[in-house]
């Protein structure tokens, strides 16, 4: 009787070692996920990143040339009207009032331009900010692997030997009361 006892103690034993394995595995297999989608996150963040920032260099870019296109055509209205001025004998005010309407036309379409620039920049800052919230979310999704707990094992364990030395003493001694 006592051999069936420890039998049926032994298989609990190994049944509960058996699930402890496979919930040791699994937690493996997802904490092994787990680095694989933080990983891909983070490169997705980088290349969004290098993205942003290409984008930004070519407003630059673009900023910059507008900046000389505009001053290269305000230096040669300038030049043009003053030729002509001085062609035609006037001079003074006049040519000096035509002079500054064109520097302030400049001046503000370089002021647009730049009011422009810095909120292109701002919005590019803004998507990235963007970008680095949607990888931490990714990350945050993740699952949190469930190791079997050493604790809960024993008690098994324990429980199951309890329960195995309780039907052996119902055996051996089926009316205890008697």
């Amino acid at each position: 009787m006592c051999t069936f006892a420890l039998a049926g103690l032994a298989i609990s034993v190994a049944s509960t070692a058996a699930a402890a394995k496979a919930q040791s595995d699994q937690a493996q297999a997802e904490k092994h996920q787990n680095g694989l989608e933080t990983a891909n996150a983070l490169t997705n963040l980088r290349n969004q990143y290098t993205q942003a920032q290409q984008s930004a260099v070519g407003n630059n870019a673009a900023a910059y040339q507008k900046q000389e296109q505009d001053m290269r055509a305000t230096r040669s209205a300038i030049a043009t009207s003053q030729t002509s001025a001085g062609e035609n004998g006037v001079g003074g005010n006049s040519v000096a009032a035509i002079v500054n309407e064109y520097n302030g036309n400049s001046a503000q379409y370089m002021s647009d331009v730049e009011r422009n620039q810095s909120m292109t920049d701002e919005e590019l800052m803004t998507q990235m900010q963007g970008f680095q919230s949607g990888a931490q979310s990714t990350i945050n999704r993740e699952p949190i692997p469930n190791y079997p707990s050493p604790l809960g094992i024993g008690l098994q364990i324990g429980s199951d030997a309890l329960s195995s030395y309780g039907n052996y003493q119902k055996r051996v001694n089926p009316n205890p009361g008697v």
